[in-house]
């Protein structure tokens, strides 16, 4: 919703400000420019009038902010759970060496390309296609290996069955956690929501206006007073609504130490 075009970390606040302001002026516009709303000079609406978009905008902000608290977990949780899919993958004994050197070699490249592609440059908005290679690579190994030492006894020369299928059931779940990081990222890239939350905070701005018609300077600073408000509330749920951008970003540094023991 416009802070994405900017790399720094406190983009939101500076977007929201234009958007709070812009209720407030769009507000005070409707209600003092068009003249529907004469009328309300000689028959003042009641204050409580403006009560309920009031509540309404609270509300779907808390709701917003609640989804926002809710991605922020699960993106740890998901993160976590990639880390120790490949912390296993690594710590599972692949015999023969050759076979070891290669899933290693596959596994940093899918981790080059998760850290520098999807979460740098994308903010794990879109997936890598050198990260899909790189796990088919890893899949055809391993399966590739199970057929040839299918039938096998000789523990140094072969990698045994345990080990394969523990190595299966780390990449199911390595693709499960991406899956879940990935599909976070783009859920947060939705701007319908947004859309609805200007449109309800100019209704807003509008009922505060319009109980202040008779009083342009009442007006003037109520609206001050409503985007003042407005501006903070939505600061806190865009500077946490995207996990992996802003001040508070979940950051890679788990996967790096995975890389680093590659």
């Amino acid at each position: 919703m416009g802070y994405e075009l900017f790399e720094f970390a406190y983009a939101p606040m500076v977007a929201t400000a234009i958007w709070a302001a812009g209720m407030g002026l769009l507000g005070y516009f409707v209600v003092f420019r068009i003249r529907f709303f004469d009328v309300l000079v000689k028959q003042p609406l009641a204050p409580p009038v403006m009560s309920l978009p009031a509540v309404m905008f609270t509300f779907l902000l808390v709701f917003m902010a609640s989804a926002a608290w809710q991605n922020i977990t699960m993106a740890r949780t998901s993160l976590v759970n990639e880390h120790a899919a490949l912390a296993r993958m690594v710590a599972v004994p692949i015999e023969p060496a050759s076979a070891d050197t290669r899933l290693r070699a596959s596994l940093k490249r899918y981790l080059s390309a998760v850290i520098g592609e999807e979460w740098v440059r994308h903010y794990n908005q879109a997936t890598s296609p050198e990260a899909d290679a790189a796990l088919d690579e890893v899949e055809n190994e391993i399966w590739t290996l199970e057929k040839s030492c299918r039938g096998r006894s000789t523990a140094e020369t072969c990698a045994s069955s345990l080990a394969i299928s523990s190595y299966l059931k780390a990449l199911d779940d390595l693709r499960t956690a991406r899956e879940k990081r990935l599909s976070l990222g783009f859920a947060v890239s939705v701007r319908i929501k947004w859309f609805l939350v200007i449109f309800l905070g100019v209704i807003t701005a509008t009922a505060v206006a319009a109980v202040h018609r008779a009083n342009p300077k009442g007006a003037v600073i109520a609206l001050s007073l409503f985007c003042t408000a407005s501006w903070l509330a939505l600061s806190v749920v865009t500077l946490h609504y995207q996990p992996y951008r802003g001040p508070d970003a979940i950051t890679p540094a788990l996967l790096e130490t995975v890389r680093a023991r590659l």
